[in-house]
């Protein structure tokens, strides 16, 4: 894997916007807004070969044409003109160069010409390609917005990185109303040259980002990806949300693959083993971006519940119970640990308290549902007060209530406390938190990287694919599969695939004694026969 040049593109001093125009609709334009009102103190420039000035600045025809060193190209035209600008950009030195354009391998002729230009830039010049069908990446700290979204993040520790041409504006959104900062917002794109574990590397040597997030929709190269994550997640955690679920389910539900085969579960496997965190939404990762940036990491998974009303402390400890964790059993305590409907602010300022205080218990989730004669900001205050003084173990608020309490949200936000919108949110970012450190020691035990080894010879397996795809058959025979195994240095037992009595009686002498024998059918023969 790779971070040459990284830095160039990340970190720029100059910026070329290349396709720059004064058009209302213009992706030029909303990124020159950005440019600009993000307060970036680099220079930037404007290419165009049709306009003299954007913006009041001069205009150069190419990025050649400019007179000084640029770090860092922004590509907004046109994909039919990405050839010529590549060349461009590589024989004037540029190290950095993101492509905006969305939909290039259906508006250019040779998609395949366009990715052999960025892997030849790449090589002969060092020039690193974030997209195509990229938004864009924002740098908070740098002042710097180099992408589509209009929104300007606080700066934090935290970075987020999206694949395909989504930009988590929602995310940025909800941040920026928690007080929560960013290190970076990365858009990938279509990962034709940066990829994830180029991303992750980047920012595993970044002295700012203690966090990743990831959105992920396919990953590439699974041995790359790991070595980078499990690099990376020793020191610090990596979040993931992927999509598609349901399209690999839907999938296998009508075809004609064996439903034992899962690629999710391939994916939940790699993550695990990688030691990442998976969420399940994105509700889930908002909550736990909170989280991480707020709260540390708690010993264990027993929780204790402070409420003021039994029902949505039931409710949570349901969803701990669901979740495998269980609530903590502090002596001379009641879990769920029942207050008075009007408990004032001291009181709860006592239980909780005493709460983080016990040794017995590893987090504390406090639940306040608002009725008549109680004083909701009071409580706030004498909980952000109280957490403040016992920081070693996470605590979660939930104000249980409808309608917005917008001043004991911003309290409780600015007091380092996250504050969920319902006890089973609360309960799930504790879980997540709990697992993510269980994964770490996992991730102890395991190897140090997948393989030392050179990769096996890889013929003989396309060769039994190719086969397979031929006979438009989607699932692989046991001797396929085991020949494939055998190739990758995964010990199997031997089998042998017969037809007949006199075969079975030969490969049982070879094998030896006793056997097993398995009827095998082929699911495509047999559907064809059903019709």
């Amino acid at each position: 894997m790779s971070i040459r040049n990284l830095d160039n593109l990340f970190n720029p001093r100059t910026i070329a916007v290349i396709g720059a125009n004064e058009g209302d609709k213009s992706i030029s334009q909303k990124i020159f807004n950005n440019l600009i009102g993000g307060d970036f103190k680099g220079i930037i420039y404007s290419v165009n070969t049709s306009i003299r000035s954007v913006f009041g600045n001069k205009t150069y025809p190419t990025v050649a044409h400019i007179p000084h060193h640029v770090d860092l190209a922004l590509v907004a035209t046109d994909p039919t003109s990405l050839s010529m600008i590549l060349d461009n950009c590589g024989e004037k030195g540029v190290k950095g160069v993101i492509i905006f354009a969305s939909d290039t391998t259906d508006r250019v002729k040779q998609p395949s010409v366009i990715k052999e230009q960025i892997r030849k830039i790449s090589v002969q010049h060092g020039c690193r390609v974030l997209g195509p069908n990229s938004l864009g990446f924002i740098y908070p700290a740098n002042n710097l917005n180099a992408s589509l979204c209009p929104l300007h993040p606080l700066t934090g520790n935290i970075a987020v990185v999206a694949e395909s041409g989504f930009f988590p504006t929602t995310f940025i959104q909800h941040a920026i109303r928690k007080k929560i900062g960013f290190s970076y917002f990365i858009s990938l794109g279509s990962k034709l040259d940066i990829d994830i574990a180029d991303t992750i590397d980047f920012l595993g040597r970044d002295g700012k980002t203690r966090a990743i997030f990831l959105f992920l929709k396919t990953i590439n190269d699974g041995r790359k990806f790991m070595a980078a994550a499990r690099s990376y997640a020793r020191r610090n955690p990596i979040i993931i949300v992927k999509s598609g679920r349901t399209d690999t389910r839907s999938y296998l539900i009508h075809s004609d693959v064996d439903p034992l085969f899962d690629e999710d579960r391939v994916y939940e496997a790699l993550f695990n083993r990688a030691g990442c965190l998976r969420v399940n939404n994105g509700v889930d990762l908002l909550n736990m971006v909170e989280t991480l940036a707020k709260l540390n990491r708690p010993k264990g998974k027993r929780l204790m519940i402070i409420s003021n009303s039994i029902a949505p402390s039931q409710m949570a400890a349901d969803a701990l119970w669901s979740m495998g964790g269980v609530l903590a059993v502090p002596r001379g305590f009641h879990n769920p640990l029942c207050l008075a409907s009007d408990a004032s602010a001291p009181e709860y300022q006592m239980a909780i308290q005493n709460c983080l205080q016990n040794p017995e218990v590893d987090g504390v989730l406090v639940i306040c549902s608002p009725c008549p004669g109680i004083d909701v900001s009071k409580i706030a205050r004498s909980t952000a007060k109280t957490a403040k003084c016992n920081p070693r173990k996470p605590l979660f608020f939930t104000l249980f209530a409808e309608g917005t309490h917008l001043d004991e949200d911003m309290f409780l936000s600015n007091g380092d406390i996250p504050i969920y919108l319902t006890p089973e949110h609360a309960v799930k970012s504790f879980m997540y938190m709990y697992h993510y450190d269980h994964n770490l020691k996992l991730l102890q035990k395991t190897p140090e990287i997948i393989s030392n080894n050179p990769p096996p010879n890889q013929e003989p397996v396309k060769k039994i694919i190719q086969g397979c795809m031929e006979q438009k058959r989607y699932t692989l025979h046991t001797d396929e599969s085991h020949t494939i195994m055998r190739l990758y240095g995964i010990p199997v037992i031997e089998k042998a695939r017969i037809r007949d009595e006199d075969e079975a009686v030969r490969a049982a002498q070879r094998i030896g004694y006793p056997i097993t024998m398995m009827l095998e059918i082929e699911r495509s023969r047999t559907l064809r026969s059903d019709k």
